[in-house]
């Protein structure tokens, strides 16, 4: 019997639901909608935003490159996996990425799309709440080549351009490497982009940075594999500006880097696979590049902030070895170069101990309840004993593990050398517990920590509102690495700190003297 086959039809409430939920972001958005000007050689791509009565804003997005004719500005806008002429230099890939950008950040009203290509306009409309798009209007003009794109009713949670400007400017670094006239303004501000692999510094400051280089072949194609490990002691003068922000090395850049077509994918935000998080590798950035025809089995989907590797594949083992192999040699060579953390004496390690044994009191009915979620298991941790007869479990106590005790702590403290001018407080989870790893070459630490509560600024109280500070931000701990507050999550919880720290110290007794 003859098959007759129709198109699968999909409805506007498919795309207002199901793929406005691909995980998108405000910067992920208009990153999508840069791709495509900087495919068409633009040079020049201008965003401006335009504050609404209501509160929303319009976002304009303006670039030189080369439009589009009718026929494809039709076609790109009404077929959701657009199969464009691309090359293995162009970002674009999957022909959906503008479209559902659009939608991600329009939840209602009409999209104007304008191209000029070969002295012909053509205006296109998207309706965003229906999604459907209108006839193609095309009129001669005298106009430059280019593209408009004009969006309504968008929000944004950034309060400032800044995250906007520090995103876009190591995002495109790439592309702009290559590119030196290539420039992009945000609300009116020049976009500064900046390499986070200090490739450019001048010869006397080489050496600040190590590089170790590998390469890997996988799915039929090759993955360069760079690391960058960068001295925690670099003058100011060589950092950039995603850099300068805090005392040490931003650890939200170290991690993996993942660039394609000129610019970057994964921008490190902390992450090394699912390999352990060592404070050593703060300074440590990976630099994975792989052929353009092999990025789908790599990982890379429709939505290109999301790398989802499927890291069981056998094709990955090679890689995941390079990336251990990398980190493991940084964390020797930081080793290596690290002044020895001087001995705690008998009283110091008891009266750390106590603060430990103190703090974990004072938060088990909040940071606990956090860290006790599903998924996360605070171990049994082994004790080690001689069995004998006194040890041994009676027969009669209720059935237990023998040799093993609960550590219930939820908080456990830690020191180590991290530079003079390095963070004084650093943090992560391990094994189910929430470690404070304090800068023992800090100022700070010499002069208050291991000191008698009665003496100094109380220890306790320092670490409880740090921890504050932290559920202040955010009251599920993974949400602290969502994509769009990355960049400004150490700002946050510094400002949040210096306000907790305030209210502790009017409690203070006014006679205190501080040195």
């Amino acid at each position: 019997m003859e098959k007759n086959y129709v198109p699968l039809k999909l409805s506007g409430k498919f795309f207002r639901t199901s793929l406005r939920s691909l995980g998108y972001t405000y910067l992920s958005s208009l990153g999508e909608l840069i791709d495509g000007p900087v495919d068409k050689g633009a040079t020049k791509v201008e965003i401006i935003k335009t504050l609404e009565k209501d509160g929303s804003f319009t976002l304009t997005i303006i670039d030189n490159g080369g439009g589009m004719p009718s026929e494809d500005i039709l076609e790109m806008m009404g077929t959701l996996g657009y199969e464009g002429d691309y090359d293995s230099t162009d970002i674009s890939n999957f022909g959906g990425g503008a479209k559902l950008a659009m939608l991600n950040l329009c939840p209602s009203g009409e999209i104007r799309i304008e191209s000029v290509h070969n002295k012909k306009k053509s205006i296109l409309y998207f309706n965003a709440e229906e999604v459907q798009i209108s006839d193609v209007v095309t009129t001669d003009t005298e106009e430059k080549n280019g593209t408009i794109i004009i969006i309504p009713n968008c929000s944004s949670k950034f309060k400032t351009d800044n995250p906007v400007l520090k995103f876009l400017g190591y995002t495109y670094s790439p592309h702009a490497r290559k590119n030196p006239d290539f420039q992009i303004t945000y609300n009116g501000k020049i976009v500064e982009f900046v390499d986070p692999f200090y490739r450019d510094l001048p010869k006397e400051a080489k050496s600040y940075v190590q590089v170790n280089e590998e390469k890997c072949e996988m799915f039929g194609g090759m993955v360069n594999i760079t690391g960058y490990s960068i001295d925690r002691n670099m003058p100011f003068q060589y950092r950039s500006k995603i850099d300068t922000y805090d005392r040490g090395l931003s650890r939200t850049q170290a991690g993996i880097w993942l660039e394609v077509g000129g610019r970057f994918i994964v921008n490190g935000d902390g992450l090394f696979l699912k390999e352990p998080y060592n404070t050593r590798l703060n300074d440590l950035r990976i630099l994975v590049k792989p052929d353009k025809d092999i990025i789908k089995d790599f990982g890379i989907g429709i939505n290109k902030s999301l790398w989802n590797p499927d890291l069981a594949l056998s094709e990955f083992a090679r890689f995941t070895e390079i990336i251990r192999g990398i980190m493991n040699s940084h964390v020797k060579m930081r080793k290596s170069t690290e002044p020895q953390a001087n001995e705690l004496n008998k009283e110091q390690k008891e009266e750390q101990e106590r603060v430990e044994k103190e703090v974990n009191a004072r938060i088990k009915n909040t940071l606990g309840n956090i860290l006790k979620k599903p998924g996360i298991e605070i171990p049994k941790q082994k004790v080690e004993k001689e069995e004998t007869e006194k040890t041994k479990e009676p027969e009669s106590t209720r059935e237990r593990i023998s040799g093993y005790k609960q550590d219930r702590s939820i908080v456990k403290i830690d020191a180590r050398p991290m530079g003079e001018r390095g963070y004084f407080i650093d943090y992560h989870q391990r094994n189910g517990k929430f470690w404070l790893v304090f800068n023992s070459e800090h100022p700070y630490y010499s002069h208050y920590m291991g000191k008698k509560e009665e003496e100094k600024v109380s220890t306790i109280l320092f670490i409880q509102c740090f921890l504050n500070s932290l559920l202040y931000l955010d009251r599920d701990l993974p949400g602290l690495m969502e994509t769009e507050r990355i960049p400004d999550i150490k700002n946050d919880l510094l400002e949040e700190f210096s306000e907790q720290l305030f209210r502790v110290l009017k409690d203070i007794p006014s006679n205190f003297d501080a040195e």
